[in-house]
């Protein structure tokens, strides 16, 4: 298999008083289908924001593409989703989405 080429994207989540949020869950689902010599790159990427507040997730870059390789971003923020010290985000069991484009 051939290595595809990404870049590397953080994405950083707190609480209403700046606290980190541990266990959101990012999601980023390319719009459109891109090749690389030949292989279909993988269309979505997922990473779950650990004790400080960070996800990483490696994407395939906007230069690339054959067209505009926008993303549409998801952000669940489960119910187990905690600030540090174990006491609870105040954002539980919602999502946000949103288009992001990768350079």
């Amino acid at each position: 298999m051939s290595n595809i080429p990404t870049v590397k994207v953080t994405a950083k989540f707190s609480d209403p008083e700046g606290r980190p949020l541990r266990g959101a869950i990012v999601t980023m689902r390319l719009t459109t289908t891109e090749r690389y010599q030949g292989y279909v790159v993988p269309a979505e990427v997922r990473a779950v924001t650990d004790g400080g507040g960070q996800a990483v997730l490696a994407v395939w870059p906007n230069e690339l593409g054959t067209e505009r390789s926008e993303y549409l971003v998801t952000v669940t923020f489960p119910e187990n989703c905690t600030a540090p010290c174990g006491s609870p985000g105040r954002v539980t069991g919602r999502s946000i989405r949103s288009y992001a484009v990768v350079p």
